[in-house]
């Protein structure tokens, strides 16, 4: 699996939208869809390239999710390539954190959080969580660049939870 996360916040500091691309690898014969798993319902998810979403629904305690029906089955070790977008409606502003999982082995995870020139945040931090629940495991300064924006680039990431988190 490739994947690239990029994060926009809104000059309010809230998430407006999320664009993800990547590649995902069948590990068995006839997959028919990828399971989008995310911890909140206040977003409509848009598939650009590689299938349709299907409807957002509970899958756990605080977590949602969409299949995204992909465009034909796909053989074993077959891949495909998916490019979808997420538009939030966060009534409230969430926990100020960007984070991903990765369940199984990832040849590479990008992620990219862009703050409002109008909302930028007192301090950035990219880390490592123990699980969804738990605690930071690692943290790290992140300095913001020009665009106002971090960065962090991960070659084989496997079984973690992984991102950024800020305060204003």
């Amino acid at each position: 699996m490739t994947v690239l996360e990029h994060h926009f916040l809104g000059a309010d500091g809230i998430p407006a939208k999320h664009e993800t691309s990547q590649v995902i690898r069948s590990m068995t014969d006839g997959l028919e869809s990828y399971l989008y798993r995310f911890d909140t319902n206040a977003l409509t998810v848009e598939v650009e390239r590689g299938g349709r979403a299907g409807q957002v629904r509970r899958v756990g305690d605080g977590i949602w999710a969409v299949d995204i029906v992909l465009t034909k089955p796909l053989r074993l070790h077959e891949t495909a390539s998916l490019s979808y977008r997420t538009t939030f409606r966060y009534q409230e502003p969430p926990d100020p954190v960007m984070r991903r999982a990765v369940p199984e082995k990832a040849n590479s995870v990008e992620i990219y959080v862009r703050f409002h020139p109008d909302k930028l945040p007192g301090a950035v931090w990219w880390c490592t969580w123990d699980g969804l629940d738990g605690g930071v495991l690692h943290e790290a300064v992140a300095e913001l660049d020009d665009e106002h924006s971090v960065h962090k680039f991960l070659e084989g990431a496997e079984k973690a939870l992984v991102g950024f988190r800020w305060e204003w």
